[in-house]
């Protein structure tokens, strides 16, 4: 008798586990047929469609972007900015020149702080050209020494180039 209820028992879990595969694999498919699209297929339509609109996603294309990496150098590793007064905006430039046989192309700029606001020309810089990052240094919240660090993105090995720069903030 203890035998049967076993079976019986293992016969019912085989039959809700059976039940349970038809009705996941039922939803999948009307999910499909009523227009809706899983997140990962949403995911990969979008990565597919980056890879044709943006170069940082194509790197499997091999297009010209990966294909041909350059080096870049910076006039000074490390710039001096001297001394400012307590809430001054100044701007000053960093250039660096394209040491490399290809064009350098920045593909992202990111600074230590949140007092530095950068911005740069997209246009690729051809071998043997100087490149500008202009940076807008914002004293309000500041005072004494301070120095940050500046990194340039792009097709380089490795990708980043980092500089610095230093500068004295004179309270009033």
């Amino acid at each position: 008798m203890r035998n049967i209820w076993k079976l019986a028992t293992i016969l019912l879990l085989f039959i809700c586990l059976f039940l349970v595969y038809i009705l996941v694999d039922k939803q999948e498919n009307s999910s499909t047929e009523n227009g809706l699209v899983s997140l990962n297929e949403k995911v990969k339509a979008e990565a597919e469609y980056n890879k044709l609109q943006n170069p940082i996603f194509g790197a499997d294309n091999n297009d010209y972007f990966y294909q041909n990496p350059t080096t870049i150098e910076f006039l000074m590793n490390e710039y001096d900015f001297d001394t400012i007064p307590k809430n001054k905006v100044i701007t000053r430039e960093i250039k660096f020149i394209n040491s490399g046989k290809n064009p350098y192309f920045i593909t992202d700029i990111k600074v230590s702080c949140g007092c530095t606001i950068p911005s740069y020309d997209t246009k690729p810089i051809q071998a043997g050209d100087t490149g500008t990052v202009k940076i807008e240094y914002n004293s309000a919240k500041k005072s004494g020494f301070n120095m940050n660090k500046l990194s340039i993105f792009g097709n380089t090995e490795p990708k980043e180039k980092p500089v610095y720069f230093k500068i004295y903030v004179k309270s009033n």
